[in-house]
């Protein structure tokens, strides 16, 4: 029983607990009631863990729900697929019956001989053969059948909502979260200290963060969780690591920042929360257990056998690898008529920087809370109102390479700070991975006349760069000839060649 308490996404059965006065849960908030059934007063304590003594005295009554009873029996026995092997044997054993004549031989070897024929006549493309025509006829239909059974199903997206703070124009609900000025944030990192009371930051750092936010293009009303920025600057002072950059504060985080967007997602698409299939979380930096997928179930209340998948630690990339993760399970024979809830985050509290060394001090001054929600379908009664349909998706894995795994790296400092490394070469890693990806998408997404274009081109600068497998003297001679094509004007505009820009002439006409 104690392990079925300790991980929600794995209990079949339950427990019920005691309600008495002073143990009930208390009430969600009112943006949230319409998923819970009334709880206790607000001024009533929260749920608090029963005592050894007050748990064997609770009377045990396990129950298991009708749904999933069903879902077992459904699981063993498919009910169509056992229907279609009794038919299909009954089929043969009617054909057998039928077949036996011990009088009918000759009318089996005429058959067999017009069968003969008929394969000969559609081979050697026989005209005005009946049994040739319908033959093949036979064929193109079981052909069409067998790719009318085999295609995969439209993933479409329905709706999506991002968490948008009320006073940038979101909804009035989303309160959660302090737009942060970039004197604000500076004072606060001023006033930032450690347990032992001493500075976090030297006046270098400080300086580092300064340049960085008034160079980066973030906007001032950008949001920051309210377990980093209090009401007060240096509010919680030395208490700041122990009582606020804590797993409740980064569990507060998620909660403020998901819940409203599912919520919302929810109520935009009147979708109830047993409709959804499959969800899938993904948080790089936060990874708590219970998981963030299992905050959600319990939250939202989604039915037991919905398909639950927390992804963590994979960066900005996270989003599009859960949408290729809901994206396979929906085209899945298994998901038919199925709905996947998608959700992104990203939590700092926990990752709040405190130290002095630079490359992760920029985490801090570039990444901000926010959470997205998007609801995913393969049901055709959704074409109408859904916004897009996914195509393609292409994924490019770097992490082969040392320098490419160690990009963002979550470590310590000299100083024992924990923190989120930012290498120097991380731009050109993402522009290397970015032009991997769009070479991959290319011919997935360009009409055929670009990527004529683009042969023409890769092969007119591997001859101009004598890169060409060939032997030494063929290749000059092929660099040579590619040249002198390319002074042509229909040839230059065939491989993408374009005259270079003429120099401009310094002030003054000099």
């Amino acid at each position: 029983r104690a392990g079925a308490r300790a991980f929600p996404e794995q209990q079949s059965l339950a427990v019920p607990r005691p309600q008495p006065s002073s143990r009930r849960r208390p009430p969600p908030p009112s943006s949230m009631r319409r998923w819970e059934s009334a709880g206790a007063p607000a001024s009533e304590p929260a749920d608090a863990p029963l005592t050894a003594g007050e748990w064997a005295r609770v009377p045990s009554e396990w129950f298991a729900a009708r749904r999933d009873i069903f879902r077992g029996y459904a699981a063993r026995f498919d009910l169509a697929s056992i229907t279609m092997k009794a038919i299909a044997c009954l089929l043969t054993v009617y054909s057998v019956y039928l077949l036996y004549c011990e009088s009918c031989k000759d009318e089996y070897y005429a058959f067999a001989r017009a069968l003969i024929a008929a394969l000969s006549d559609a081979t050697f493309a026989q005209r005005g053969s009946v049994s040739a025509a319908a033959l093949v006829l036979a064929a193109s239909v079981w052909l069409l059948t067998v790719l009318w059974m085999r295609r995969r199903p439209e993933v479409l997206l329905v709706d999506f909502k991002t968490y948008r703070h009320a006073s940038v124009g979101g909804d009035p609900r989303n309160t959660a979260g302090e737009p942060v000025a970039y004197d604000r944030f500076l004072a606060e990192s001023r006033a930032a200290r450690h347990l032992d009371g001493g500075e976090c930051f030297t006046a270098k750092s400080l300086q580092f963060q300064e340049k960085i936010l008034r160079t980066s293009s973030i906007s001032e009303r950008s949001l920051f969780p309210p377990s980093i920025f209090r009401e007060e600057v240096g509010q919680d002072a030395v208490l700041a690591e122990r009582d606020s950059l804590c797993m409740r504060g980064a569990r507060e985080e998620a909660e403020c920042m998901m819940f409203n967007a599912v919520e919302q997602l929810l109520e935009a698409t009147h979708v109830a929360p047993h409709e959804v299939s499959i969800l899938v979380v993904n948080c790089s930096l936060f990874c708590p257990t219970p998981s963030l997928s299992a905050m959600l179930v319990n939250r939202f209340g989604f039915r037991s056998d919905v398909q639950t998948f927390n992804l963590g630690g994979m960066g900005c990339s996270a989003s599009l690898i859960a949408l290729d993760l809901a994206r396979k399970l929906l085209r899945s024979p298994d998901q038919h008529n199925a709905l996947a809830l998608v959700v992104s985050t990203e939590n700092i509290t926990q990752n709040w920087y405190r130290g002095n060394d630079r490359t992760m001090l920029l985490s801090n001054c570039l990444f901000r809370c926010g959470a997205a929600a998007i609801l995913l379908s393969n049901r055709r009664a959704d074409r109408r109102r859904a916004r897009f349909r996914l195509l393609h998706l292409v994924r490019t894995h770097l992490g082969k390479k040392d320098d490419c795994y160690r990009s963002v790296f979550q470590e310590e400092d000299e100083e024992g700070v924990r923190g989120v490394r930012l290498s120097k070469q991380i731009m050109q890693i993402a522009g290397d991975a970015l032009k991997g990806n769009i070479t991959t998408l290319g011919p997935l997404v360009l009409p055929l006349s670009e990527q004529l274009f683009f042969l023409l081109n890769a092969l007119a600068r591997k001859a101009l760069g004598k890169r060409l497998p060939l032997p030494p003297p063929v290749r000059g001679a092929v660099a040579a000839a590619t040249a002198a094509l390319l002074r042509l004007s229909p040839v230059a505009y065939a491989v993408g060649l374009r005259p270079p820009t003429s120099a401009i002439p310094p002030r003054g006409g000099r």
